[in-house]
């Protein structure tokens, strides 16, 4: 075993991360990752086995891997034939050991695609698009007998992303047939054969959370239901006029206790979609093809006990619309940018890329209704005010893009920072008088790169 020197958080200096490598991990030199707390508990990422076994490695599914080339002479892979070889680029949870020895496994359920590595259509290499938690096992000893079964487990049971689950499309894997009942599915980029003409790795997942459930040991040593947590889900279209993809959305959360046969169910929570969907893109053109790509946010909320939460959003300073050909004044290439907007490079599905300005919405009031008895014209009211709106030193404040990953040419200032002033108004809805409270914040702008400070462009 061969231990790297170890990580350090920096919010949590007690907290120590480890790489190891070269005895359990499932990519090209065998890493996984050991984090361990200050009470002595110990997290393992991508171990990839059960326990203390050391095969087999594949048991738990939690390294997701990808076919990487070392092109230059010193890097990993570059040594060996081709010049390429499998390493993982996601680490996930998948073993938990407390400090009295309690053992937790996490299974993890892995969708392979493949791709034509080196450009080369004949040349098929698997890659993992995605990995969803399958389920958690608790009530292990570290040190047990292997043959040892969990007393408790957590189950995550997922449905294809269909548009109509009840079909019987929708009961099988997406395919170039079916591609019309998957309108979120990259199908085009499934490669299941020994030629690929998709050169690079694409990363998905053809499934959606539909159910939780939760088991336990009776006194026979079977596994018994014990409560479960429904997920019931919609596809919804940001426009309504059948323009716009569909969406997912989440409809309500339900839980329900087991016993025997019996499900219980409590009342749902229901979440619903604003009135209207709000445009993201502001430089939209209609003629030109570019959309103003309508989204649905969460309007509504209401719980268990009847309980409903009212959301509205603002934009404190509006951006101007229809956008101009040359940006207003004073923006200086976004670095003076205080407006609900900002940009962001991308690359539409089709055209070229570029940057394009996009909306920034904030929550601008949330009222609580009691919609019970006599109770239904009370309601608490939060209203939040956003004073500095205006100005350059205290309005929406923007950093320049610090993603190490994104490339120098694609940068701007896209990150959102926040307002210095925030002003909370509290009550019900039938007081004259509420309370006030006003919260000042550090925004993080150290750092932002910035042509009046000297400091360049992102």
């Amino acid at each position: 075993m061969e231990a790297h020197s170890g990580w350090v958080a920096r919010k949590y200096r007690r907290t120590n991360a480890t790489a190891v490598r070269g005895d359990v991990g499932v990519d090209n030199d065998g890493e996984y990752w050991v984090v361990t707390d200050p009470d002595g508990n110990r997290y393992w990422f991508g171990y990839g086995a059960r326990r203390g076994d050391l095969a087999p490695a594949t048991t738990l599914g939690s390294a997701q891997t990808v076919p990487v080339v070392g092109n230059h002479a010193g890097e990993p892979c570059n040594t060996l034939s081709n010049n390429w070889c499998h390493q993982a680029y996601r680490w996930s949870l998948d073993r938990i050991e407390d400090a009295n020895g309690r053992l937790t496994n996490l299974f993890w359920s892995q969708e392979v695609n493949h791709y034509g590595i080196k450009g080369t259509p004949g040349w098929s290499e698997p890659y993992v698009a995605s990995a969803l938690l399958l389920r958690i096992e608790y009530g292990l000893l570290v040190n047990a007998n292997p043959n040892d079964v969990a007393t408790h487990q957590v189950e995550f049971v997922y449905h294809y992303r269909c548009t109509n689950p009840i079909s019987g499309a929708c009961s099988l894997a997406p395919t170039a047939g079916t591609a019309a009942n998957f309108p979120d599915v990259p199908v085009d980029q499934f490669c299941t054969t020994t030629t690929c003409t998709n050169y690079a790795p694409t990363f998905y997942t053809t499934r959606m959370l539909r159910r939780v459930q939760t088991r336990l040991r009776d006194a026979t040593g079977a596994l018994t239901d014990a409560g479960r947590l429904l997920f019931v889900t919609e596809w919804i279209d940001g426009d309504g006029a059948g323009s716009d993809p569909q969406r997912l959305w989440l409809n309500l959360l339900q839980y329900g206790g087991v016993r025997g046969a019996a499900i219980t169910y409590m009342p749902a929570v229901r979440f619903f979609e604003t009135a209207t969907a709000m445009a993201n893109r502001v430089d939209y053109n209609t003629a030109g093809g570019v959309s103003q790509m309508r989204y649905f946010r969460i309007g509504a909320i209401t719980d268990e006990y009847g309980s409903e939460l009212r959301v509205n959003y603002i934009q404190p300073k509006p951006c101007p619309a229809p956008w101009p050909a040359t940006p207003p004044a004073g923006w200086a290439g976004f670095q003076d940018n205080t407006w609900s907007c900002f940009p962001r490079y991308w690359v539409p599905p089709s055209g070229p890329a570029g940057f394009g300005v996009w909306h920034k919405y904030v929550v601008g009031s949330v009222v609580q209704v009691d919609q019970s008895g006599a109770q239904v014209a009370l309601s608490r009211l939060w209203m939040y005010q956003y004073p500095d709106a205006v100005g350059n030193d205290g309005g929406m404040a923007w950093h320049s893009d610090s993603n190490p990953v994104i490339p120098v040419a694609a940068r701007s200032w896209g990150e959102y920072r926040g307002f210095q002033r925030v002003r909370v108004i509290e009550g019900h809805n039938t007081e004259t008088n509420r309370a006030a409270s006003e919260y000042v914040f550090h925004r993080g702008m150290h750092g932002d790169i910035n042509t009046h400070n000297g400091s360049g462009t992102p």
